[in-house]
């Protein structure tokens, strides 16, 4: 009996594997994570520009770290949420830390100035320098 149950098991297994095969596409989830790694990708060489400009004391190095920080927290959040999105329902819950990331994001965006305020001191230091403005 317990044979015969395993077995009706591992058939629907296999039968829902199927369905979900030819009904869900697994392409918004590989543009999701094409998203995040972009937005990574894009953050981590103003972030190294950022920490060079702090470590010579360059005259930019207020612009740099406020690029970096925008960059860097738009790339993070957009990981957390998509994490959160890619592991369904159990991210939402306590047994998982993929929303407790996105809580440790949400907080650290808020923190050192608004991502408007920094956006506003990299436009005001470009504009000084000369750069086409308005």
């Amino acid at each position: 009996m317990n044979l015969d149950f395993d077995a009706g098991v591992i058939e629907f297994r296999a039968e829902v594997a199927a369905w979900l095969a030819a009904h869900v596409p697994a392409d918004p989830v590989k543009h999701q994570l094409a998203d995040v790694l972009i937005g990574l990708e894009f953050a981590r060489p103003l972030l190294y520009a950022a920490a060079v400009a702090l470590a010579v004391d360059s005259s930019t190095a207020r612009r740099d770290v406020s690029a970096a920080r925008v960059a860097c927290a738009d790339a993070a959040h957009r990981a957390a949420r998509a994490g959160l999105q890619v592991h369904g329902a159990i991210g939402y819950t306590a047994e998982h830390d993929a929303s407790l990331w996105l809580a440790k994001i949400e907080a650290l965006r808020r923190a050192w100035g608004s991502q408007a305020w920094h956006r506003a001191r990299v436009l005001a230091a470009l504009c000084d320098r000369g750069a086409a403005c308005g």
